[in-house]
């Protein structure tokens, strides 16, 4: 098995040689050792191989790098897995180029087959953030996995509170497993391992970056049956997540966003370019996926389309219509209601007790 590995590892290290072309490789050959030993006149014989590729593929056998990737892996008690392994998701083998060796931390179970990914900015608003762990909460009820990257933002959210809900996770990293990105999400990388898998197709010692992101994204989408996108500004990283979600022919979903905030326009430009469906509630996602998860409609709860009554007081009524989803702090309520800070922070204070609304740190108020 070591020398199997071992081979797998020298193949998938040659410059050039991606998932596409290593499956390229593996039709013509059957396995990586039976690559490295090709001739050149047989690999120039593959489609799309000249005889550069053939020449470095000759020449870039490097023993050195395999075993001490085998090494780091015992150290830090993780496993190597290729695209023969049992192990290697079934979803992932799908694409179009699926990595041919993952590093694996944790892990990976049939029922993680059943998986959504959830996807946004970095920097993410107090809406982003309540809709990242609205949905992760719900999609972990239904017993579905929840795919993301680790990084900051609405990746953090989602899978910390698939982690707080004794849910599993899979986090998807651009980097070494040895080098997390960001790093003060190691501990919450160790907390995945533990409850899910952090996987990556980059070998240790890689440390981040920006390069391997968008490569890393297409592994989120390819384990996964969906991506839901929430806040993404029109350059986000998250959108490449859907695109590469769409080439997968697998589905993508959007939650709308507020029109005035620029984390809103790269999801809410998916929406009105029908690139994503949109969705207010979990059970948008679920119907969906239905089949491919194994649900019968019937056991999808429906959920109550009737606009909550409040009973608001007129003062309470006149308050709340005057907060969003987005922090506002007590100065600027008094100011805009005209009303002294002891009198907004009275009604505040009913509007809590009632659980429509919520009290940030630095006396900032949100809708709950």
């Amino acid at each position: 098995m070591s020398s199997d590995l071992r081979a797998w590892l020298m193949l998938s290290a040659v410059p050039g040689v991606g998932g596409y072309r290593f499956q390229s490789l593996l039709r013509q050959f059957g396995s990586p050792e039976a690559v490295l030993d090709a001739s050149t006149t047989a690999l120039t014989a593959v489609p799309g191989f000249g005889k550069r590729m053939a020449m470095a593929i000759r020449q870039h056998r490097d023993e050195a790098f395999a075993d001490h990737q085998m090494y780091l892996a015992e150290k830090h008690q993780t496993r190597i897995v290729t695209y023969h392994d049992m192990e290697y998701p079934s979803r992932l083998r799908e694409i179009y180029d699926p990595p041919p060796v993952l590093y694996m931390a944790g892990e990976h179970q049939p029922e993680d087959e059943r998986a959504v990914a959830i996807v946004g900015t970095r920097i993410t608003s107090s809406y982003g953030r309540r809709m990242a762990k609205k949905f992760s909460e719900a999609l972990c009820a239904y017993g579905i996995t929840i795919v993301s990257g680790l990084a900051r933002g609405v990746d953090s959210v989602a899978h910390q509170t698939v982690l707080d809900n004794q849910g599993r996770t899979i986090a998807v990293l651009g980097s070494g497993l040895d080098r997390p990105y960001p790093y003060e999400n190691r501990g919450m990388m160790r907390a995945i391992s533990e409850n899910g898998v952090v996987m990556t197709e980059q070998p240790f010692e890689t440390g981040p970056d920006a390069v391997n992101f968008p490569q890393r994204n297409r592994i989120i989408s390819g384990l996964s049956l969906g991506t839901i996108v929430i806040e993404a500004g029109d350059s986000s990283g998250a959108l490449i997540t859907a695109r590469y979600a769409l080439e997968h022919n697998r589905e993508v979903f959007a939650v709308p966003g507020p029109l005035h905030i620029s984390s809103s326009v790269g999801v809410n430009n998916l929406i009105k370019q029908g690139r994503a469906k949109l969705i207010q509630q979990v059970e948008d996602v679920i119907e969906e996926l239905a089949p491919q998860l194994g649900l019968d409609q019937k056991t999808i709860v429906q959920p109550c389309h009737l606009p909550v009554q409040l009973s608001l007081l007129p003062e309470e009524d006149h308050l709340y219509a005057a907060l969003t989803f987005d922090p506002k702090h007590i100065d600027q309520l008094a100011a805009d209601l005209d009303l002294s800070i002891s009198q907004a922070l009275a009604v505040l204070l009913g509007l809590e007790l009632k659980g429509v609304i919520r009290q940030l740190p630095g006396k900032r108020f949100v809708r709950e």
